[in-house]
């Protein structure tokens, strides 16, 4: 039985440290559960974020391939699973939505914030193949497009998950897995 990729989503602050986004125990009446960090802060639409894949077999960040600096493409080309290093250094990503906090089960787009100028795509997250296991997430998706919607779902275990589609339908996300070379 294949066991659903975790997410925990990590923030990046001015000060380059990272919170790890814990479960709200208080839920107002009425309202979706909002996303805490460590410090009982709620996550941010407009803050960056890295996100860290929890699985049974390694930890590792969400990258983008051809992000390394011995890469000869500087526009990044999807999204992928990889542990940190210099082949695939963590990305900083933001949420798009109509409030300001990130809420469980709330439909929004995810950006790559740093595209550099010379690339096409638009940094936003779009699911290429909807058919197979492991979905191509590619980075020329757009705010208004249903195959760039994505929900923050909260797993059993306390922690996080991304899933593809709308709060009503979510389906899973099993991005694409590099080694520690890149490959």
């Amino acid at each position: 039985m294949k066991k659903d990729v975790e997410i925990t989503i990590l923030g990046l602050m001015m000060i380059s440290f990272l919170l790890v986004v814990t479960t709200s125990f208080g839920v107002v009446a009425g309202e979706k559960e909002v996303d805490l960090d460590s410090n009982g802060s709620p996550v941010k639409s407009t803050a960056l974020y890295f996100l860290k894949v929890q699985s049974p077999e390694r930890t590792s960040w969400i990258s983008r391939y051809g992000s390394s600096i011995l890469s000869f493409d500087p526009c990044p080309k999807r999204v992928v699973s990889a542990p940190a290093g210099i082949m695939n250094p963590p990305e900083a990503f933001a949420f798009d939505l109509s409030s300001d906090v990130v809420r469980v089960s709330t439909e929004l787009n995810i950006r790559l914030v740093l595209m550099p100028p010379i690339c096409r795509e638009t940094g936003y997250w779009r699911v290429e193949d909807r058919s197979s296991s492991t979905k191509a997430v590619v980075l020329t998706g757009s705010k208004s497009s249903n195959d760039s919607t994505f929900t923050i779902m909260k797993s059993s275990d306390g922690l996080y998950k991304i899933s593809f589609g709308g709060a009503d339908k979510p389906k899973e996300l099993g991005l694409e897995k590099l080694d520690d070379r890149g490959t």
